[in-house]
């Protein structure tokens, strides 16, 4: 980088002959120069000269390094940074700056060099998300969608209710950790971390699943990522849906998406009994928000995978619910799925969520266990059963149904057949 542009930028990042390091999740700054300058996250947090002021006298001339704590990583630097290896930056300043700094801006502090750091099970940068939920309380069904936001140190928050099935002051907030293999554990205020969702690598579909039945309520919170200039055509093509609501009911339906806000569906399986088709209608906002209007029902909820992805939550007063719909792809067989599986379920019918835990074999057989239940349950290993994934990524297996994505990394199950216990489990690819 151009000791010009270096100049320009520490113009507005360099308060007179001080800049100030600080440190934003637990990490620490070194000096790989001479070792003199440097902020720890001790002397950070005791406020030490070395951070707060940073004297500069002559030539400026620094490579500071960002190395996390265990558990953390370095997410990125706030300030003016040369062209170097990621978790430095490069400053290059003559003697004079400082004086001209305090000649020109006497008096005015200025933004310090911070070094941001991430938990490394969190989000690699702040997102704010749609949260499509359903759940139960005291067997009162409800449903909503939120604004939920997931930040890097490791905290999430629901910020807003956008629109819902009952009145909802707050739906809290808390901490989680993405493991390596995709399990997410959550914390509340006054709880301990434990197993509470699942979400992919890239944190662009996340499930975060109440499984505490001591107070009589349990949700399964489905989030997808905000998103800039979204519209309708976004989706389009044929998709394959999973509903549950609280009839209890579910459904399996495949829809047709025009890109243009319409589009045609129609009832394959409903476990009550009804089946056929008709028009229907959609709107996404430039968000990246759906509100989908279908057999005389209004749905909303966001988009995954630029697009092959919808989470759906049902917010009326007369009815509520859930459902994923996932765009149909092409060359798909046993082999896209053949790996195992976290997965977020809930059933309408016994109002209870759990994880569950899905390995899928390649000679056509799957194997489920119950990993933890809001019931208080542990893991329990469930029976195998065959298992088919058809060219265009439709599943079968036992009784149940569903759809997966071309990638393999997001699938849906649902039992759907007739006089059967309503259940849908979204499924999230356990990660390498």
């Amino acid at each position: 980088m151009k000791v010009r542009f270096l100049l320009a930028a520490l113009a507005v990042g360099l308060a007179s002959c001080k800049h100030p390091l600080r440190i934003v999740g637990q990490g620490d700054i070194f000096e790989l120069n001479e070792g003199v300058r440097g902020c720890t996250l001790e002397e950070f947090q005791a406020q030490a000269t070395r951070c707060t002021e940073n004297d500069v006298v002559g030539d400026y001339n620094v490579i500071y390094d960002a190395r996390p704590r265990p558990g953390w990583r370095f997410v990125s630097w706030n300030g003016a940074c040369g062209d170097v290896p990621p978790g430095q930056c490069a400053l290059n300043l003559p003697a004079s700056f400082p004086a001209f700094w305090d000649e020109t801006f006497p008096g005015i502090p200025t933004p310090p060099l911070v070094a941001t750091f991430g938990l490394a099970g969190a989000v690699a940068q702040d997102q704010t998300y749609f949260a499509a939920v359903f759940g139960a309380d005291d067997f009162d069904p409800f449903s909503a969608l939120l604004r939920a936001d997931l930040f890097v140190d490791g905290s999430y928050s629901y910020e807003a209710v956008l629109e819902s099935s009952t009145f909802i002051e707050s739906f809290g907030s808390g901490m989680y950790e993405r493991e390596d293999d995709g399990l997410l554990s959550v914390a509340g205020e006054d709880t301990d971390f434990s197993a509470g969702g699942v979400a992919t690598l890239e944190f662009d579909l996340v499930a975060l699943v109440d499984l505490d039945g001591s107070d009589n309520e349990v949700s399964v919170a489905y989030l997808t990522p905000t998103r800039t200039n979204a519209s309708n055509a976004i989706l389009s093509g044929e998709y394959f849906c999973g509903f549950l609501d609280t009839d209890p009911a579910s459904s399996f339906t495949q829809a047709t998406l025009n890109g243009d806000g319409t589009g045609t569906f129609d009832v394959l399986e409903s476990t009550s009994g009804l089946t056929g088709g008709g028009p229907l209608t959609y709107a996404v906002t430039s968000e990246g928000s759906v509100i989908l209007n279908i057999a005389g029902f209004r749905l909303v909820g966001g988009i995954a995978d630029d697009g092959n992805v919808i989470t759906l939550t049902r917010t009326e007063a007369i009815g509520q619910g859930s459902g994923m719909c996932i765009k149909a792809s092409t060359d798909q067989s046993i082999a896209t799925m053949v790996g195992e599986y976290y997965g977020a379920s809930a059933s309408s019918s016994t109002a209870s969520t759990s994880i569950l835990e899905l390995e899928v074999f390649a000679e056509g057989s799957a194997a489920f266990s119950v990993l933890v239940d809001s019931f208080g349950g542990g893991p329990t290993p469930l029976d195998e059963t065959p298992f088919a994934v058809v060219e265009n990524g439709r599943i079968s297996s036992g009784f149940e149904q569903g759809m997966v994505s071309s990638d393999g990394r997001i699938a849906f199950l649902l039992v759907s057949r007739p006089d059967s216990q309503p259940e849908f489990t979204v499924y999230i690819r356990k990660s390498d």
